[in-house]
């Protein structure tokens, strides 16, 4: 909860400083897009699932734990993070596309249980050209955990399926679980951080995760703040059953909190369907 307070409290400031305006003017009134979008960060809006409403992550991870654990208890899982350069974009050009990236990690892990996100890297200063667009590399990427079988062949056709990315870094790389809730929780965290690449003393690369300072956390609201949870969740085979579960006491969650808004099939803001149908 600290952190989704904290997180609520920067995204916030974000918007207040760098949010449109009335007017040009010093010191004038923010747009009611903006304060409307202040309001949509708010706790009492989390039901609707939004990705970047911090709440909304509590929600998703509750959900989705509720119903892994007792499956994941009894499984020897890894978790795996999926890298591959053709998805970077950067925070000028910006394509970005979920579907496409669910579906070729799909397709690659086809025969494996799994339960993942779409998530993204910012890095404050390594640079990316989209199209002859230049702008700081965002590296949209995959996270999750992952269980059931898998031959050597198997392991080998996964990794070769992935290009990497920046540096040399692997397509796919798999880690054992130590701690299961944790591992879950970190595939499902929220965007607060970016990272910051360099070169050690030996050669060697690494990267640091920072803080995103306010207009970084503009911008990436900018880009995300459409998206919802749902949207960027997906899984394989077992956890295919998990997610539907989970989406499905969210959905329950969205009725209650949401049913004085439905009159006629059409919900509060004109939105028809609940933050799972869409």
């Amino acid at each position: 909860m600290a952190d989704a307070q904290e997180h609520h409290r920067q995204l916030a400031d974000a918007i207040d400083r760098f949010g449109p305006r009335l007017s040009r003017r010093k010191g004038a009134a923010l747009s009611p897009a903006a304060k409307e979008a202040i309001r949509d960060l708010h706790r009492n809006q989390a039901h609707w699932l939004g990705y970047m409403n911090p709440y909304a992550r509590l929600a998703v991870f509750g959900a989705i734990w509720r119903h892994a654990e007792p499956v994941l208890g009894r499984a020897e899982g890894e978790m795996i993070t999926i890298i591959h350069q053709p998805w970077h974009t950067n925070d000028r050009a910006w394509e970005f596309y979920p579907e496409v990236i669910q579906d070729r990690v799909r397709a690659s892990l086809k025969g494996l249980n799994a339960i993942a996100a779409v998530e993204f890297a910012y890095y404050h200063n390594v640079r990316h050209d989209e199209d002859g667009v230049d702008g700081r590399l965002f590296a949209p990427h995959v996270q999750g955990v992952v269980w059931g079988g898998s031959t050597r062949a198997e392991r080998d056709a996964l990794a070769a399926a992935f290009a990497g990315g920046i540096a040399g870094s692997h397509g796919v790389e798999r880690r054992s679980i130590d701690d299961l809730f944790g591992a879950v929780a970190y595939a499902i965290k929220a965007p607060m951080y970016g990272y910051s690449f360099y070169r050690r003393r030996d050669g060697s690369n690494a990267h640091r995760a920072r803080r995103l300072p306010p207009s970084r956390h503009y911008g990436l609201w900018q880009h995300l703040h459409g998206f919802t949870w749902p949207q960027l969740v997906f899984g394989t085979g077992e956890g295919e059953a998990v997610l539907e579960a989970a989406w499905a006491d969210l959905e329950a969650l969205w009725r209650r909190r949401a049913r004085r808004w439905i009159e006629g099939g059409v919900h509060f803001r004109g939105v028809v369907g609940t933050p799972i149908e869409r």
